[in-house]
């Protein structure tokens, strides 16, 4: 085995950006886990820091009485992995979710956009939703659609929707991952695929935009969400190889989620929350040496 060369790099005044913090190379992390540096919304009342985590609430006393979103202040985003970890407490109708390639009004009470869904409810739990434009429900839970250019859909179930909630903790913390590559979009707990939709309606298919997390209207509840790690892709790769789109009938075609792990890692001083693009060809891993922050490039 050839010996790696060895870079020691003392990370200093990184902020919020930490590479090798993240458990896999090429993230950065957007939110430091103290403040809300860098996330925004009109009315911060319903919105802290408590546990290392944002925390969205609603009570009796300081009730929620239309959807709102906290907002990251990082620019728009179009070909990405979000990572993070969420709890939600409430009643079945506690509702949130993750807010991804979307515009939101200017007072930030109308959003329009994709939301992974995050709600108690096991009908609503990680299925792939569309605010604001009157399409709704775009796939289910178990369900992978496929949405032409004329906004007519294709669905079929590769999971039982009922197994796939038994593995959300319900009064615990748990991991979402959201995919979306392309027209290619997926909502993913706890390292397994919840749903999946290939997005390609001419009319409402959007792909960029801003990153929100989701307090919706309705009775007291609570949502928290940590350790919330995003990685961008300079471009979308075709689903499958040679180009050709899969269908239905030929899933055999489609690409396997690690196709989306394989991007190479940046430069460490060009891993920034204004880029945070890949520029180099060579793979970084990394580890600590009592203070020294250290990349080996393989």
């Amino acid at each position: 085995m050839p010996k790696p060369s060895l870079i020691a790099l003392i990370v200093i005044g990184l902020g919020s950006v930490s590479l090798c913090d993240a458990q896999e190379v090429g993230f950065i992390r957007i939110f430091d886990g103290k403040t809300l540096n860098g996330w925004s919304a009109p009315d911060m009342s319903y919105w802290s820091v408590e546990e290392g985590a944002i925390t969205g609430r609603a009570t009796r006393e300081h009730p929620n009485p239309k959807s709102r979103w906290l907002v990251w202040q990082g620019g728009e985003v179009g070909d990405f992995e979000l990572k993070l970890k969420f709890r939600i407490y409430g009643t079945v109708e506690a509702n949130s979710g993750v807010q991804f390639r979307t515009v939101f009004s200017s007072e930030n009470t109308h959003a329009s956009g994709y939301q992974a869904d995050l709600v108690r409810d096991p009908v609503w739990m990680g299925l792939i939703y569309d605010e604001g434009t009157g399409r709704k429900v775009l796939t289910h839970r178990g369900d992978r659609t496929v949405i032409d250019e004329a906004g007519g859909r294709a669905t079929k179930k590769f999971a039982d929707s009922a197994k796939l909630f038994k593995l959300v903790k319900l009064d615990g913390w748990n991991e979402y991952r959201v995919i979306a590559r392309g027209n290619d979009l997926r909502a993913i707990i706890n390292g397994h695929l919840m749903s999946e939709v290939i997005d390609r309606d001419k009319k409402y298919f959007r792909a960029t935009g801003f990153i929100g997390l989701q307090l919706h209207s309705g009775p007291p509840m609570e949502v928290q969400f940590k350790d919330i790690l995003l990685k961008k892709y300079l471009s979308a790769r075709p689903p499958v190889s040679a180009a050709r789109t899969w269908t239905l009938e030929d899933p055999q075609e489609r690409a396997s989620l690690p196709e989306f792990q394989k991007e190479a890692a940046a430069k460490i001083s060009e891993l920034t929350p204004a880029n945070g693009y890949p520029r180099r060809k060579a793979y970084l891993q990394c580890g600590r040496i009592g203070f020294l922050t250290y990349s080996v490039e393989t």
